[in-house]
């Protein structure tokens, strides 16, 4: 597909990594690395049940949105939606990539009310 060729065949750059260690301002400093950037590629490796190794991920052809000056509790804003927009998954049995309907936006980034946060990929929390 045109995403796969646009995917494999561009240089990436890592503008954030972390690792599964809770701190309190590990959401800010994802959206601060992420904000109006485009394309982007989220990559997350894993371990299923039976220890085999697994990635998941999304690649995102639209501009992330900046993060907001002052943010309210409960704010949201939305990634766009695009056709070249796509997740994936991968583990050394499966392959599997899955696209995104009509409009429909490639994900959110919340502001709960105490001022931490969640990026929703296709509505599901990371």
């Amino acid at each position: 597909t045109n995403s796969y060729k646009k995917v494999s065949s561009a240089t990436w750059n890592q503008i954030y990594s972390d690792t599964p260690k809770t701190e309190s301002d590990k959401f800010w400093k994802m959206w601060e690395a992420i904000q109006n950037q485009a394309p982007v590629l989220f990559i997350m490796s894993g371990t299923l049940d039976n220890s085999q190794p697994c990635l998941i991920g999304g690649y995102c052809s639209t501009q992330m949105p900046p993060t907001p000056y002052s943010p309210e509790p409960d704010y949201n804003a939305n990634i766009n939606y695009s056709e070249d927009n796509f997740l994936f998954y991968y583990d050394g049995q499966e392959c599997r990539h899955f696209s995104f309907k009509n409009d429909e936006p490639f994900g959110c980034m919340f502001v709960d009310y105490d001022h931490s946060g969640a990026l929703s990929i296709a509505n599901d929390f990371l």
